[in-house]
């Protein structure tokens, strides 16, 4: 997929004055339902996604279900201000990568961007393991 396929982070529902371009140039973009949201992974590559509570058109884990099951690879992270112990298991079942429990600050949100982008560009230039064959 070509640099002009990419975006940094997609917020879901999240504040909009959260979601904006900050000063390094990170791409932000936002959707207002987990419907748009679906239709811009389609299309584009996110090295994270943001999601707020709640969604509008359907329930937050039964969205992150639907992302984790047709992008397996795609890393998330929860705003949620009120999250129950259940839904914290839930969360992290489906493989949250972070949970903010309040507003999260723009700083917050590039920094955990770029430690997805830096992760992802060791997965892509690590050697890959060797299995040794039985004889």
């Amino acid at each position: 997929m070509s640099e002009q396929q990419t975006a940094s982070i997609l917020a879901v529902c999240v504040d909009e004055s959260t979601a904006t371009v900050v000063s390094d140039g990170e791409s932000f973009l936002t959707a207002s339902s987990a419907r748009q949201a679906i239709d811009l992974l389609r299309m584009l590559k996110f090295d994270l996604l943001i999601t707020g509570t709640p969604l509008p058109d359907m329930p937050v884990f039964s969205f992150i279900s639907k992302i984790k099951a047709a992008w397996p690879w795609q890393k998330w992270a929860l705003v949620a201000s009120d999250l129950s112990p259940q839904d914290e298991v839930i969360a992290r079942t489906l493989g949250v990568i972070r949970i903010f429990d309040q507003h999260i600050e723009l700083e917050a949100m590039a920094q955990l961007g770029d430690h997805v982008r830096h992760r992802g560009r060791l997965e892509l230039h690590a050697e890959p393991k060797r299995t040794a064959k039985a004889s």
